[in-house]
């Protein structure tokens, strides 16, 4: 046990998360925990329209989310891809990540996998990104580009024993072709994660 703790957290978005997984370390807690907890703060807030509820849809107007949770002890990681209506779907990346084989899922065997255990399932969709769904279409878009405010969350975070652990969360690009994947949920990519010498996202 070093006794030290840290966390790194991308954009403002997930700020009130982090003070509170630090005061969750501070209190013993892993940094598995840590970042869930904070991640979970910003998919749970449709202000930010770029993870979780209210996150930016689709070309079809529905909100397919990306999820990765990484272990920087085991090397292990789980993620979900282009998955709906799984309320935290970084709660279904960490349940995923350990196993040896299946540990990275995609559209309805995600959904699936978190209904088996027990996740929160919910409409991801708000009235504010339905909106911006319709308006775009009605402009039809030629070109696709990257959402110029906040993007991807991804929270970093190494425990009073030494334990580290990442984990990403996204809606992906606005407007996207139904399926699409960027590297938030990809190892290597997105983000990665070893205690041995730390961790980085994109």
């Amino acid at each position: 046990m070093n006794g030290k703790i840290a966390l790194i957290g991308t954009w403002k978005m997930s700020a009130a998360g982090l003070y509170e997984a630090k005061e969750l370390l501070l209190g013993g807690a892993s940094a598995g925990d840590a970042v869930v907890h904070a991640i979970c703060r910003v998919e749970d807030n449709p202000d930010y329209c770029s993870v979780g509820y209210g996150g930016l849809p689709d070309a079809e107007g529905r909100v397919r989310l990306d999820a990765a949770f990484m272990d920087g002890n085991t090397l292990r990681m789980g993620g979900v891809m282009s998955a709906e209506g799984i309320r935290n779907p970084i709660r279904a990346a960490r349940l995923l990540c350990g196993r040896e084989t299946n540990c990275l899922l995609a559209g309805h065997g995600a959904e699936r996998f978190a209904l088996e255990n027990g996740l929160e399932m919910r409409d991801m969709r708000t009235a504010s990104s339905q909106r911006r769904w319709r308006e775009a279409v009605a402009k039809q878009p030629d070109r696709l580009t990257a959402y110029t405010g906040h993007d991807t969350v991804c929270v970093l975070a190494l425990d009073e024993k030494g334990h580290m652990a990442a984990g990403t969360s996204t809606s992906g690009l606005f407007m996207k072709a139904p399926g699409r994947v960027g590297d938030t949920p990809i190892i290597g990519s997105g983000f990665y994660c070893d205690a041995r010498y730390g961790a980085a996202y994109r």
